[in-house]
């Protein structure tokens, strides 16, 4: 039985190789989503992983919608095992990334430990097709710089 306060929501946990690293409620599992992870006691296995991405993204990076989608970008700096995401019952979800990140925040403060799932259909993250052509036929190109 799913406690009273995941009532609301989608209660997950996080599987690293078969083992549950940590749990967390999505209010929203739809797009990319994201939580606060509770980490459990085996969550040590995987947090050189997240601290590696919580730094890649503590530099500032340049991205422009025709370099890709983001969640893939972001998915490739992971350096473990896959994550996987499972519901109270055990089942596994599908869904197209899942990427912890923790984040140092001051010294007298924990990290923020943050759990990021993308539940977007295959479909909807196609890029999307920019007819080019030459500025007389009255076609459409893609702009060269930013």
């Amino acid at each position: 039985m799913i406690p009273k306060d995941h009532e609301l929501g989608l209660a997950v946990r996080v599987k690293y190789v078969d083992v549950e690293v940590g749990c967390g409620t999505f209010d929203r599992a739809i797009g990319l989503a994201y939580t606060t992870l509770q980490p459990s006691s085996a969550y040590p296995m995987i947090a050189p992983f997240a601290r590696g991405i919580g730094d890649w993204l503590a530099v500032r990076h340049d991205w422009r919608p025709t370099d890709g989608d983001i969640a893939d970008i972001v998915g490739e700096q992971w350096r473990g095992e896959r994550l996987c995401l499972a519901d109270h019952l055990g089942r596994e979800l599908a869904v197209s990334h899942v990427i912890v990140v923790e984040r140092r925040r001051a010294p007298y403060n924990g990290p923020l430990i943050q759990l990021v799932a993308d539940f977007r259909p295959a479909h909807t993250r196609v890029a999307a097709v920019v007819p080019a052509g030459d500025k007389g036929s009255g076609g459409y190109a893609r702009p060269t710089g930013c």
